[in-house]
């Protein structure tokens, strides 16, 4: 580690792998407020110590680098006074940015006043060095010294914030990412997209487009083209049609499951429904239809009874192409389905696709 001065006198510190070592924990990790340090966006990418070898960062940032990695190696031994900027080493704050053009930044640090002050001179994090920081919104000590479940805290309050501002204006956690599609893909990961969507389209009017049975048509059409090329756009599409159905008089409680992922994704229940209502793999590379209904009939759950009748009466509602085995195979499947069945989408199947009413009802 040297130390260096440049045209403005202002202190700075070559980054050597000595140095990164010295900030390092016990494990040899580094939490992500260090990263911010270092300027490394979060998540870390691949081979991020390699491209920071011989940068140069100022002394006070890389005073606090290495105060971290005392802190958390022997938290007990060190003193308040060699923290410089860190009022309290072992607790862990969370606290939420107030942005320019009502944008917003969920964080965790030890020390908010200090950290707040990183982001306005915009070493923070890339969001707030693209969003001007106007102040901190709130801020609330976790009581927690350990920064894994510290975190699982910001990427709650990361999620409850995009609730209530969208998720296009909030960034934090492990949705740090400056790319929307990344921020998107990572929430569908954890389950998290739908919770949100669901309160932004709850905060908006909305207008109704035709009737009910033009809605219901409308899903299908939309469904399909997702199906056929997925992309974040067109799974926004469907999912606010199908939200909308919600601001119909005959929308019921029973058919509130269906606006769980599980049923409409591309990996769902719906698009194996249309390959047996078009005769033709949707949202698959099976051959056919029948290869279909083997990869629906393949799939378990951890919680309950597969949905294997809704695939199976699927197939006898629509009658795809089959051979006489293929036949043969399906009857003994149907014979063999179990008494206890789980039916939270069959109310809004029968809905949507008529044709498998009756038998979803019997």
């Amino acid at each position: 580690m040297t130390e260096n001065q440049n045209e403005h006198s202002r202190t700075t510190i070559q980054i050597t792998e000595e140095f990164l070592l010295s900030g390092a924990s016990a494990r040899g990790g580094w939490t992500r407020e260090q990263l911010c340090l270092l300027g490394v966006a979060g998540p870390a990418p691949k081979g991020w110590k390699r491209s920071i070898l011989g940068q140069i960062i100022d002394i006070a940032h890389a005073q606090e680098f290495l105060a971290i990695g005392l802190a958390r190696r022997n938290p007990v031994a060190v003193e308040p006074t060699k923290l410089s900027v860190r009022s309290n080493p072992t607790t862990l704050w969370l606290y939420v940015l107030e942005l320019a053009n009502n944008n917003f930044y969920v964080g965790m640090t030890r020390n908010v006043e200090a950290r707040f002050k990183q982001h306005h001179s915009g070493v923070g994090s890339q969001w707030t060095a693209l969003h001007q920081p106007l102040r901190v919104m709130r801020c609330a000590n976790t009581g927690l010294t350990s920064d894994s479940e510290a975190a699982r805290i910001e990427d709650a309050l990361t999620v409850q914030t995009m609730e209530q501002f969208g998720r296009q204006h909030v960034r934090g956690g492990q949705y740090c990412m400056l790319d929307q599609a990344e921020v998107d893909a990572a929430l569908v990961r954890q389950g998290q997209w739908e919770r949100i969507q669901r309160a932004a389209l709850n905060r908006s009017s909305y207008e109704l487009q035709g009737s009910w049975h033009v809605a219901l048509e409308n899903i299908l059409t939309l469904a399909l083209r997702y199906y056929e090329s997925p992309s974040p756009s067109l799974r926004d599409n469907l999912f606010s049609a199908l939200y909308g159905l919600t601001r119909y008089r005959f929308w019921h409680s029973d058919f509130d499951a269906a606006l769980d992922s599980a049923f409409w994704d591309e990996k769902g229940i719906l698009p194996v429904l249309l390959s047996f209502r078009d005769n033709r793999p949707v949202a698959s590379n099976c051959q056919d239809a029948f290869c279909v209904l083997g990869g629906a009939m393949a799939r378990r759950r951890r919680n309950g009874p597969p949905f294997h009748h809704l695939f199976l009466f699927g197939w006898r509602a629509f009658v795809p192409s089959a051979t006489t085995l293929q036949a043969a195979r399906i009857e003994q499947w149907l014979r063999e389905l179990p008494a206890e069945r789980d039916r939270r989408y069959d109310e809004f199947t029968g809905i949507l696709l008529p044709q498998m009413r009756y038998l979803l009802r019997s």
